[in-house]
């Protein structure tokens, strides 16, 4: 049973213009911009070769794109792992390598910092 959609699909039958989350920068979304998103990410991650049991570690500052990648991971059956977001680049490659990661998700600057780790 997958219950990242089972409760995204009934909060979204429930009211899908409901406010989901909300940032204190006054950032929202609603239950269907947030199914819309954790879609997009399980297509994504998919292509990427994550499925049940796989193992993802996640960089990222605490935002939306996080919380969507963590539920897009747990609709997919695969583990989420989360990595400080201010860890060092170099560092990266240790926490993906004890978590078994078999894909690392992160802000798209880091690539140029540190293209060695990937």
């Amino acid at each position: 049973m997958n219950y990242c959609h089972d409760l995204l699909t009934n909060c979204k039958q429930a009211g899908h213009q409901r406010l989901a989350i909300e940032l204190d920068t006054g950032f929202e979304v609603t239950y269907d911009d947030l199914l819309s998103r954790v879609r997009r990410a399980v297509t994504f991650l998919m292509r990427h070769g994550v499925g049940p049991g796989a193992s993802v570690a996640i960089h990222l500052y605490n935002s939306i794109d996080a919380i969507v990648v963590h539920m897009a991971i747990q609709w997919l059956g695969a583990r989420s792992c989360f990595v400080d977001a201010l860890v060092q680049p170099k560092a990266l490659a240790y926490y993906t390598d004890i978590t078994s990661a078999t894909l690392l998700v992160t802000h798209c600057a880091l690539t140029e910092l540190a293209p060695e780790v990937w």
